[in-house]
């Protein structure tokens, strides 16, 4: 269990480009750049140099706006991902050490396959003598870049920018 690997790729697409991320690679690239240790004396002066946000002067009308600027965020995401086109397939062989249990899961498996959208396919073949799970599972998510777009816009139109803007010079 703990031996095995574990890898996840994407891939995005924005017509007529495609571009594509392995979180091996990634992972491997990170750990050859590590960059070199600054002395501690310029990191010192490197944080003093940097602006905070000073959130002691905000008043309640202030978090108020704070607080539905970040609730408009979440609906223009919920609204984004709320009818995408997506994909699930999952194809998992196995089973656990005792065969009744293996056969409850199975169980469990055909029930819940009946009522499963399409775009959801999930493949379980039981090994009755295997004490451990193996597969793959692949997904995919779509989203329109009209939908993006559209959703942007109204997002844009409810946002108090000019407030938004006094806010950011205040803090």
């Amino acid at each position: 269990m703990f031996g095995e690997r574990f890898s996840a790729n994407s891939t995005v697409r924005i017509f007529p480009f495609r571009r594509s991320f392995a979180l091996e690679k990634a992972i491997r690239e990170r750990r050859l750049k590590k960059p070199q240790k600054k002395r501690k004396e310029e990191e010192l002066e490197a944080r003093k140099k940097k602006r905070k946000f000073d959130f002691s002067k905000l008043n309640s009308a202030d978090r108020r706006l704070l607080w539905d600027t970040s609730g408009e965020a979440l609906r223009f995401l919920g609204r984004v991902i709320k009818a995408p086109e997506y994909f699930v397939t999952a194809d998992i062989a196995g089973g656990v050490a005792e065969p009744d249990m293996t056969g409850q899961i199975y169980g469990a498996y055909k029930a819940f396959n009946a009522v499963m959208p399409r775009a959801i396919s999930v493949s379980y073949k039981p090994d009755f003598l295997a004490e451990r799970f193996a597969g793959t599972v692949k997904a995919g998510l779509g989203v329109r870049i009209i939908t993006i777009m559209k959703e942007t816009v109204i997002l844009l139109f409810r946002l108090r920018i000019v407030k938004l803007i006094k806010l950011y010079r205040k803090l």
